[in-house]
């Protein structure tokens, strides 16, 4: 197919449960554990192959408020960390095993181009998605900042051609 077809078979609306991996900021917000159970109970319309933790910080907020110039903030490695820790409550709540399904993400945001981090998260979607066929995308739901789905476009190109990005965003940058 070219590039064009595979797009609109990409975007397509796909027939019965379609595979996915979820890459969220979990502790960032409180409606993405809410999004993940529903996810892992909906068997009828998501297969969730693995839920990985986004990099979060505040630290942006320093230069938006007086009144937070002198708060400490956390780096994104620490939120990350967090996130996978909410991650993981979720599945313990439903009583789900988690192994091999919540996966570390990024230390830190990109910081170029060519330095792509790689992580548990990118390995595993990387792999995710070279093992689909052809004509089924793996669907990469992101509810955080898309840094570990970047860092894997950066270390395998090719994945591109295999998957459908979806992506939330609360922020207009």
């Amino acid at each position: 197919l070219g590039i064009f077809a595979q797009h609109r078979v990409g975007v397509a609306p796909p027939a019965g449960p379609v595979r996915v991996v979820i890459d969220t900021d979990a502790a960032n917000e409180i409606d993405d554990p809410f999004a993940i159970a529903w996810a892992l109970l909906s068997p009828g319309r998501l297969q969730v192959e693995a839920v990985y933790a986004a990099p979060y910080s505040f630290a942006h907020r320093r230069a938006q408020s007086r009144v937070q110039q002198h708060r400490q903030f956390d780096p994104p490695g620490v939120g990350m960390e967090r996130s996978l820790v909410a991650i993981q409550a979720v599945y313990d709540k439903l009583g789900l095993d988690a192994r091999g399904r919540v996966l570390r993400g990024s230390t830190r945001y990109l910081a170029a181009l060519d330095a792509p981090e790689p992580s548990d998260a990118t390995t595993h979607l990387i792999a995710a998605a070279m093992a689909m066929p052809a004509h089924e995308p793996l669907y990469v739901v992101a509810i955080g900042c898309p840094t570990n789905i970047a860092n894997a476009l950066l270390i395998e190109p090719a994945i591109a051609e295999r998957i459908v990005v979806v992506w939330t965003s609360g922020y207009p940058s």
